[in-house]
């Protein structure tokens, strides 16, 4: 079955310099309670595909579940669920999915338990053929457990050379790849219903009958009924399954590449095509249906105002039950950058008369690498009802905002990501892709603008581990809007996701980043930031040569009432009654691509009910998923503009900056005194600066750094109208010269 706030899925794409990526997020007026639950509460995960490719599960702070996947091929990667599973499975592989493969090698849930005690190897195990056991390269650590068997692991470096294999056919010796240790509950038609034999013809683009490609079944009556969502595949052209009376929808993704050889990585050297089929139909006893891919006849493209020659597109089926949720598919490819011709092409039909259907097509495209000035394209087109023959998209210049863009980096040259999702009201699947990209990077960034869209938008700080991902609170832009976003930039110390106003235009429930409600302090604070403030950025993964150490403390009338690593989905009873509090949060983070802002300390003073009286901008609610009795604490964040260029180095001599400040989520409070020290020894001295305000909540600050190269550590100490205190600390904040 598939409820809105558990769907999730993964789309693909072509090339090995992008990462696909996608989100899952609920239409607000369904689920608020679901979208209130704190970002850390939903678990977050890293696997590995028994093909090569990573797959990275976080959430954001407002309940949307985002999965990446990092395929180091040209193949695409497509995604589905099927009986309360969800696979990602690269269509090179799809053919031999259920026979020589295990579907469980694809099932994210099953690939996180089995790879929990060894992150990055894929148990499996190995039947095959004849005298001795074949040749394979991919399998490492082999143990034969029987003749005819082999168990061992398949790690991502491995993993492309299966692909590889997989792709030329070459495994005629092996029968069957299974997962160590999964379980596949078998599926088991729901009681009370009498079932038929549904039978479904498949014929593939050239009018032959198919084998291999597969087919997503859904009951457009009721998502629970014959055990949900059910995935098949056809076999010389038929498959049968048994299900009950009722109205049914049926989408057929028939993949074909060219015969004319592959390449490494097992990618099609001339391309490939993809048609996605769709049919609505009934069942009234024994049925008969056919799924021609050839009424896939609209293809999917864009044509944007600027040239474009690299980027990566991505193709959204989503289709609702009358009654209990329903399903979604997903696949992309990539357009240029070395990457084969990839053509996709959907049936164009009516709006279905049972339940409901969604088509979206998204595309990431960049400028061309001869280009004096770097320039995106982030555009989405989308609906619910009938799918249009038309699927060629033109964008116009009016229809874009535009984002001036910068991409800090400690270390030049180095490797990071970026993606940026997009829902309508309607959407309870979005997809995207990430892109990997030499950073610093300053990049003017055009993306369609519609008052029913909206946009988020992830950086991965190193494309190498999945490190240091930073997200962006989400945006409604308008057409003409101009604005500007800064990753990244230093110094860093913790961040929450600010009001954009978003859920003025667009039906969403995000979760307080700090608020209390029945006797109750909740706390969302991720460990990274941004200037401003905005971005929030997660724990990190175990990672080699990644060192992180968090930790916080709540006091209450000066005793420590609670403690941990981060405060994310804290819930802490306090007193009825007036009384101070302290939050104090520390972070200490080294990696490769983090040399500065290394170590910072955090803390907030507050009292109730002074800093507690302002009730959340609309569109944010408490744990409880309301709010009816629910306050913002209103903490402070700090906003540093030091004078650094994209890789946090500050000139020597004299130093001038702007430091703002303002409080979670707009509460209106003024800040009345901030003082500002520096220190160039490692914090054993500090200095002094010279403070003066400078406008509503902003102090000019002005001090002088040492001619001898070394790294600066701020202190800052900033007082509000209603006695709140922000202190903090961060070393290695910046550089010099």
């Amino acid at each position: 079955m598939t409820h809105r706030h558990q769907v999730r899925s993964l789309t693909a794409l072509l090339g090995s310099v992008a990462i696909a990526a996608m989100a899952s997020a609920l239409p607000a007026a369904a689920h608020q309670a679901s979208r209130a639950i704190p970002a850390a509460l939903q678990v977050d995960h890293l696997v590995t595909l028994v093909t090569g490719q990573r797959v990275l599960e976080t959430a954001s702070a407002n309940g949307a579940t985002v999965v990446s996947a990092s395929p180091s091929v040209a193949s695409p990667l497509v995604s589905f669920e099927a009986d309360s599973a969800w696979y990602a499975v690269p269509a090179v592989a799809v053919h031999s999915v259920g026979a020589q493969l295990d579907p469980a090698l694809f099932d994210l849930s099953a690939l996180s338990k089995a790879e929990a005690a060894t992150p990055g190897q894929v148990p499996v195990q190995v039947q095959w053929q004849g005298a001795s056991a074949p040749g394979m390269p991919w399998l490492l650590h082999p143990t034969t457990i029987t003749a005819g068997v082999t168990d061992g692991v398949v790690t991502t470096a491995s993993g492309p050379a299966l692909q590889d294999a997989l792709a030329a056919g070459t495994l005629t010796t092996i029968s069957r790849i299974s997962l160590l240790g999964a379980v596949t509950a078998p599926s088991m038609p729901s009681a009370g219903f009498t079932l038929h034999t549904l039978t479904v013809n498949g014929i593939d683009f050239k009018g032959a009958p198919d084998t291999g490609d597969i087919a997503i079944l859904i009951n457009a009556d009721d998502a629970l009924r014959n055990a949900g969502v059910s995935f098949a595949q056809w076999y010389r052209g038929v498959f049968k399954v048994s299900v009950p009376d009722g109205h049914y929808a049926l989408m057929g993704d028939f993949v074909h590449f060219s015969t004319s050889g592959v390449v490494a990585g097992g990618g099609p050297p001339a391309g490939g095509q993809e048609h996605m089929a769709i049919v609505n139909f009934t069942v009234h006893g024994n049925t008969t249906v056919t799924v021609d891919a050839r009424s896939a006849t609209a293809r999917v493209a864009v044509l944007t105002p600027l040239p474009t020659d690299v980027g990566s597109a991505t193709a959204t089926w989503q289709r609702d039950s009358r009654a209990n949720g329903g399903t979604a598919f997903a696949t992309g490819w990539s357009i240029g950058g070395g990457a084969p011709p990839f053509n996709v092409y959907v049936s164009p039909g009516p709006a279905p008369a049972v339940g409901t259907q969604g088509w979206v097509t998204s595309f990431h495209l960049d400028s061309p690498s001869t280009s004096s000035t770097p320039y995106s394209y982030d555009v989405t087109y989308g609906g619910e009802g009938a799918i249009s023959s038309v699927q060629r998209h033109h964008v116009r210049a009016s229809q874009l905002a535009t984002v001036a863009t910068r991409y800090f980096s400690d270390i030049a040259g180095n490797q990071e990501m970026e993606i940026r999702p997009s829902f309508f009201p309607w959407q309870f699947f979005s997809t995207g892709i990430l892109d990997i990209f030499s950073a610093p990077l300053n990049r003017t960034e055009y993306v369609l603008a519609a008052p029913d869209l909206l946009w988020t938008q992830t950086v991965v700080a190193d494309a190498n581990t999945f490190a240091g991902t930073t997200q962006d609170s989400p945006h409604v832009f308008a057409p003409g809007e101009t604005t500007s976003a800064d990753w990244n930039g230093g110094p860093i110390g913790p961040g929450v996701p600010v009001d954009t106003g978003a859920a003025a235009s667009v039906p969403l429930i995000q979760g307080c980043p700090a608020c209390v409600e029945a006797g109750m302090l909740e706390l969302s604070v991720f460990p990274f930031g941004d200037n401003p403030p905005g971005h929030y950025g997660f724990p990190n993964f175990p990672t080699p040569g990644l060192t992180e150490t968090d930790a916080y403390t709540i006091w209450q009338d000066g005793v420590a009432i609670n403690t941990g690593q981060d405060p994310l989905g804290v819930a802490v009873p306090i007193a009825s009654g007036p009384a101070h509090y302290q939050l104090q949060y520390s972070v200490a983070m080294t990696a490769p691509w983090r040399t500065l802002s290394t170590a910072e300390t955090t803390t907030w003073s507050f009292s109730t009910p002074a800093s507690t009286s302002t009730q959340p901008p609309t569109g944010w609610v408490c744990f409880s998923g309301t709010s009816l009795g629910c306050s913002v604490v209103a903490l402070m964040l700090p906003n540093y503009q030091l004078p650094e260029d994209e890789t946090g180095h500050v000139a020597s001599g004299p130093v001038t900056f702007q430091l703002g400040v303002s409080h979670i989520l707009g509460v209106s409070i003024a800040a009345t005194s901030a003082q500002v020290s520096v220190s160039f020894d490692g914090g054993t001295t500090w200095v002094p600066a010279h403070v003066s305000a400078s406008g509503a909540n902003r102090f000019a600050v002005s001090y002088t750094d040492p001619t001898t190269a070394g790294t600066a550590a701020i202190r800052i100490h900033v007082t509000d109208a209603k006695g709140g205190v922000l202190d903090q600390t961060i070393f290695n904040a910046y550089a010099f010269p």
